[in-house]
């Protein structure tokens, strides 16, 4: 896979254009099919130049599950930022392996305007910072009635009963939080479906009826045990 990316400052869509011609030029030089549309690189440069931020995704397109051969596709993604006065302009041009879709595919141009994606094409780890604190202050009204979780909770699954099954994105595991305590998921079993079904294959006595299945003494006890046995 070859893969050529520019950062620059935004002057003018002149500029702009070549800056994006010459990236496809280079990765483009010996392909023959599966290029990048010019069309979608006016597109692109009048989309820059008339918005504030953005991150636009474009591809040659791709190949039919018939086709018998490797196939390589060329990829163009620009994302640009307005940021303290200036507009900043990221380019990544590459030629990658085409994918094998159902009747193949024409060439598609995917447009972000969400700043935040723009953001994280110049600052990825201020930009993760961001997205973990929006995730969690998403959480926090899911695990209120809760114990503090001992990790961070990125994404929480509410399930009858009041018992949640989160993701955390300290440990990048999964943990079913109930009214006593929290408990984190053996990271080499399957991913489960609910937090329920967590707990059934932890051995506790799930009811098979949902409007059955509630936290009381019984699966305190369980919790407790299992505590214990750790």
């Amino acid at each position: 896979m070859l893969t050529i990316d520019i950062s620059f400052r935004f002057n003018s869509r002149e500029e702009l254009r070549k800056q994006i011609v010459e990236r496809l030029s280079e990765v483009e030089r010996r392909a023959t099919a599966r290029k990048i549309d010019r069309a979608h690189v006016e597109a692109i440069c009048d989309h820059v130049a008339s918005s504030p931020h953005g991150v636009i995704r474009t591809d040659g397109g791709h190949v039919s599950k018939s086709y018998r051969y490797g196939a390589k596709t060329s990829h163009l993604m620009v994302a640009w930022l307005t940021y303290r006065g200036e507009k900043l302009v990221v380019v990544e041009a590459s030629r990658e392996w085409a994918q094998k879709v159902p009747y193949g595919s024409v060439a598609k141009m995917k447009h972000e305007a969400n700043r935040l994606s723009a953001f994280s094409k110049f600052f990825p780890a201020r930009a993760a910072k961001i997205t973990n604190y929006l995730s969690c202050r998403k959480c926090r009204p899911a695990i209120a009635h809760l114990p503090k979780p001992p990790v961070r909770v990125v994404d929480v699954i509410p399930d009858v009963g009041g018992i949640v099954l989160a993701w955390s994105s300290d440990t990048h595991g999964w943990y079913v939080g109930t009214p006593s305590g929290w408990i984190k998921l053996n990271s080499w079993i399957k991913p489960p479906h609910s937090a329920w079904m967590a707990l059934r294959d932890l051995g506790f006595p799930v009811p098979h009826k949902r409007d059955k299945r509630k936290w009381d003494e019984k699966m305190e006890a369980h919790m407790i045990m299992l505590k214990l046995a750790q």
